[in-house]
């Protein structure tokens, strides 16, 4: 499946667009802001990137996302900033609902252009990783997505303002970046979009052995040329994406069920629990045990 370079469109005069998602996030809802609404074919299951920064409220549902070079399982409620040409991607386990809003930035700078653009780079270059925002702060952003998707004309105008002041007032100690990296739309060069079907791929079959092989032959690659491109575009070996795509999902599991940590680790992909155990600690500095039994103290994302 190659990237999707998405080109949003804009209403004459508008800077924003947002839409709703009920059940499956490829089934859209643009609401405009004379109040109709338009169905439209979405693409958040897709890889893809767009010019656009986008704020996603996850209302309901969970799955795993995939911004930049991270990925991650999530469960509502959350909320995730993606910077502009940022490639991002969810996938749901069942239903889900949600509200995005998608803010072309050059646009806002010509609507308001009192807005000094030192505020408008610095909002770019805060959601250029990707951002996930502490449970208090998305209380409060929550309150204003909702009422702009309830609202139209003047007032839902003066909601988005408020919004973006709101963004660029918040400490990034309340948020957590998501990926190790920016992205540079210039990299999509050749080689690109077959590293993308491998990861989709891995995505999709991690709980099961998966080999080299399997996915040189789905990336079109010999082994050299595919550890080059992947590690440039995941900033990760094809082992070690494997292993945290696993102990992601495998951390998940723990959180969400009291199930044994040797299940747990063998429905992840792990067919040896000292090896799990030792990836695990690695990766979050903990046993799978204290990791479980410490999760309700810690910062809340």
């Amino acid at each position: 499946m190659a990237i999707n370079v998405e080109k949003i469109s804009f209403a004459s005069g508008e800077f924003d667009r947002v839409i709703r998602w009920r059940n499956d996030v490829d089934k859209i809802e643009l609401l405009n802001s004379d109040g109709s609404t338009v169905s439209l074919e979405g693409s958040g299951s897709l890889w893809h990137l767009h010019e656009e920064v986008e704020l996603t409220l996850i209302i309901e549902g969970e799955g795993s996302r995939l911004v930049g070079d991270r990925v991650d399982r999530f469960s509502a409620p959350c909320l995730v900033l993606v910077g502009p040409n940022l490639p991002h991607y969810w996938r749901f386990k069942g239903p889900s609902a949600g509200i995005c809003i998608q803010i072309s930035l050059a646009r806002l700078e010509h609507a308001l252009p009192n807005l000094p653009s030192r505020e408008i780079h610095r909002f770019a270059k805060q959601a250029s990783k990707g951002l996930i925002f502490a449970s208090k702060t998305r209380s409060s952003i929550e309150q204003i997505i909702l009422h702009i998707a309830t609202t139209k004309g003047i007032v839902r105008w003066g909601a988005l303002l408020q919004l973006i002041g709101h963004l660029g007032e918040i400490k990034m100690a309340e948020t957590q970046e998501i990926s190790s990296q920016p992205f540079n739309i210039d990299d999509l060069a050749p080689g690109y979009r077959s590293i993308q079907k491998s990861i989709l791929f891995i995505l999709n079959h991690f709980q099961n052995h998966i080999s080299l092989e399997q996915v040189l032959s789905i990336a079109g690659m010999s082994k050299a040329t595919f550890s080059r491109h992947f590690l440039r575009y995941t900033g990760k070996t094809f082992t070690r994406f494997i292993i945290d795509v696993r102990i992601d999902h495998a951390g998940h599991r723990l959180l969400s069920s009291s199930d044994p940590v040797s299940e747990i680790a063998y429905e992840s992909g792990f067919n040896n629990l000292a090896h799990f155990n030792r990836m695990f600690l690695r990766n979050n500095g903990k046993t799978p045990s204290t990791f479980r039994d410490g999760s309700s103290s810690g910062k809340a994302i």
